[in-house]
């Protein structure tokens, strides 16, 4: 019975009966936005669960926590997001962006 999606496994209750229990989804970590690593100090639990969370369950104390990994704060200088832009003598220069 079920779903695909949906696993189900046969379950004794108290009384004697067998029920099928519907079997929780593995859950996966959350990832970063731009290198799509596992993010750190956050849960891995259900996207339900996670919105019950407080929201210092579900961040670290950087720019960007929560959402981007710590290297790529490293990467920027913590300076994300940024922008490359070309000088006249050609070489890349790191500009923050304007709206931070």
């Amino acid at each position: 019975g079920g779903s695909k999606c949906n696993k189900v496994r046969l379950n004794k209750t108290p009384g004697g009966k067998l029920v099928m229990m519907y079997a929780k989804k593995k859950t996966g970590m959350t990832k970063c936005g731009d290198c799509k690593r596992d993010l750190r100090g956050v849960p891995a639990v259900r996207p339900t669960k996670l919105a019950g969370l407080s929201r210092r369950v579900k961040s670290v104390s950087r720019a960007y926590g929560g959402s981007k990994c710590s290297g790529i704060n490293a990467e920027y200088g913590g300076a994300c997001p940024t922008t490359l832009r070309a000088t006249k003598s050609g070489s890349t220069k790191l500009q923050v962006a304007s709206w931070l």
